[in-house]
Order: structure tokens, then sequence, then C-alpha cells
């Protein structure tokens, strides 16, 4: 007996030391592994509208600009470069979650080619936070019917950051303040969100109502989308599903071939009975600038999210996609009003942040909340 409590001892300290080294140590802490995180910080049943798809999405829409002008929250539990085998496991925990209303999914992760895998290294900054339960279990497992090897990183996050160190151990430290922080208040001031005011002006811009051919998924990605619609059908399932905007410069584009992608995913999403936006069409009536509402030709800037988020809510109002006016306690509004002080200050400061690269994003950090505290907050 003594042996055997002796052997069950070991197995429980290491089992703490690992989980605490995958928790705050060896693993990677950015906007994306910050915006996993306070997903699951929210409180139980506190968002109305998910939001599933990569950076295209992320950088559309603003959950408090949309909550200010509308009482209605939401949350983009989304992750730059992931591809569509993730909307499975992702829609399962919003809706374990968070029983949202609606679900806005962005197409763009469907676009890839025949010779991408469909689990990328991104996918771990997503998993990385999740929690361990049948869902992360089953993602593992579905990679491994796909002979991803990637599949023991998902339940193993070691398996996938041991060789990144020790370069990394100088800033273990601030890691750990950051993420404990984020814990100790129990939410994210940002709600996701992490952007930038660069405008990055374009030469060519094809005008894409003049060039509407589709083309044909890949078919592991058209497999994953009939998959994902089975399961909407099967749970009955509120969801929006769109093409975030793009500049798109000519037909030899990466841009272009993801446009005619995402227009086929849309015509098999309508025919299985749900709706559809290609908002690459609809870049005039938005309102949207090309020369100064993006970044780069992928991604909205601050001032582009501002005005997708108003068209998109509007037009989600005009379709009666949601069924449910925004009815939430004191406390979840106390804690998005709260938000939204620090999100005002943050988008004082941005015209300010000057990124070494136009990709790089200003990240809620307690460096960041400090100077928003002292230099842009009433």
């Amino acid at each position: 007996m003594k042996r055997f409590l002796k052997v069950i001892s070991l197995i429980a300290a290491c089992s703490l030391v690992i989980g605490f080294m995958q928790s705050y140590v060896m693993r990677p802490w950015d906007f994306n592994h910050l915006r996993t995180k306070g997903f699951y910080l929210e409180p139980q049943d506190s968002i109305d509208i998910v939001l599933l798809g990569q950076s295209d999405i992320v950088r559309s829409w603003s959950p408090l600009h949309n909550y200010e002008n509308t009482g209605y929250t939401s949350y983009p539990l989304s992750c730059d470069g992931i591809t569509a085998a993730m909307w499975l496991p992702m829609a399962k925990e919003a809706i374990r979650h968070q029983h949202p209303d609606l679900l806005v999914v962005d197409v763009n992760n469907v676009t890839y080619n025949e010779d991408m895998e469909l689990h990328r290294p991104f996918d771990q900054q997503l998993v990385d936070d999740m929690p361990y339960d049948d869902i992360r279990l089953s993602l593992a497992l579905e990679a491994r019917r796909t002979g991803s090897p990637r599949w023991l990183n998902y339940l193993f996050p070691l398996r996938e950051y041991h060789s990144g160190f020790p370069q990394g151990w100088r800033n273990v430290p601030e890691q750990i303040r950051e993420i404990r922080d984020i814990e100790k208040r129990g939410y994210t001031y940002f709600k996701g969100d992490a952007q930038t005011c660069v405008s990055a002006g374009a030469r060519d811009i094809l005008d894409l109502n003049t060039a509407k051919e589709t083309m044909e998924l890949s078919a592991p990605y058209e497999k994953v989308l009939n998959d994902f619609l089975d399961y909407c059908d099967a749970n009955q399932l509120n969801v929006l599903f769109l093409q975030t905007p793009h500049r798109i410069p000519n037909k030899e584009s990466k841009l272009y071939a993801n446009f005619r992608r995402a227009s086929r995913a849309g015509e098999i999403i309508e025919e299985r009975g749900y709706p559809f936006i290609n908002t690459e069409l609809l870049k005039e009536e938005i309102g949207l600038d090309m020369q100064k509402d993006f970044y780069n030709n992928g991604h909205l800037n601050l001032y582009g999210q501002h005005k997708y988020t108003d068209w998109l809510f509007n037009e989600i109002q005009t379709r009666g996609l949601l069924h449910c006016a925004p009815d939430h306690t004191a406390a979840v509004r106390a804690e998005w009003d709260e938000c939204l002080k620090y999100y005002h200050a943050y988008t004082k400061y941005l015209p300010e942040y000057r990124p070494a690269k136009d990709t790089d994003m200003c990240m809620e950090t307690p460096q960041l909340i400090e100077m928003l505290e002292k230099d842009y907050m009433n």
C-alpha cells in the first residue's frame, strides 16, 4: 500500500508540474492565445454571437464597438491561420459554454489548396487553452484519423514547444504575470480584439463584379464543410456564413482563388438551406475605402473594422437572424461597460501605435493597460 501511494503521489506531482509548465511556462503567449483564454473566462451563457474563423473575421468584427451600439455581446472564437477542420470543435465549445443565439462562420477557412493539410501548426494556438474535455479528445482523434502527426500535440502541448526553449526563458516571468492577471480578473478587456490603424494603399484592385466565376473546393475541405453542415442540421443551429472582404490585385493572386472557392462554398451552403453573404462583392455598399480601410490586402484596419461591424450587424438584424433581445445580468453589463472604457482608450491610442511591420497587432498586455489608464482614460 505504501508503494502504491508513493507511485500515485509521484504521478500526481509530475502531473501538476507538467500542467503548470504547459499552462504558464513552456508555451507561446500572443493575441491568439489571449483570445482563446478569454473566451473560457467569460461567464456562462453571456455571449449572444460567436464568430468562427481566422484572422480575416477577427480583423473585420469589433465585439465592443458592436456592444456599445447594440447591447449585444459577441466573441471571436477564432485564430490566425487555422482551417475549417477547427470549425466543429470550436462550435461545440461555443455551444457548451455559451449557447449563443447566432454563430457567424467565415468560409475563408475552406479556401485552401488540396496540398494544404487540414491540421496546421496554427491550430495549436487555439488548442493550447481549450479545456481537457471530450471535445479536445475528439479533435485529437479526428486529426489522427486524417493522418496528421499533430494529434498528440493537441493532447500534450509540450511536444509542440519543448524545442522552442530556452531562448524564451527570459520572458517567462512577465508571461506568467500576464496570464495570471487575466485569470484573476476573470475576463479580457478587449474581448479577443487586436488591431492596428495602419493604412496601406494599393495600386491594383480587381473589379470582382466582372470576375465571378467559381472554383471547386479541394476535396478535403469540401468534406469538412459538408460535415459541419451536417452537424448544424443535427443540432438545428442558427448559423450565418460569410466571406470577409479583401483587396484582390489581379486574377493571379491567391486571394482571387480564395474568392472563387468561397463563392463555390456559398453555393453549397445555400443549397443546404443556410444563409451566405459574400461581402467581397459588397465593399461599396459597406462603405469601405479601398485605400484607407485595409492594413494589407487581406485584412481590415480599425476604421474598416468599425464600418464592417456596423454593416454586418444591420444585415443580421434585417435578416431576422437574432431571435432574442440582449438580456444580460447586471454583472455581465458591468463587465462589458468596464471593458468599453478601456476600449475607448485603446482606440485613442491606436493611431499613435507604430508597429514594426503591418501585420503586428496591438495586443492587450499589462504594460498597455497601465499606459491606457495613465494617459488615455478620462
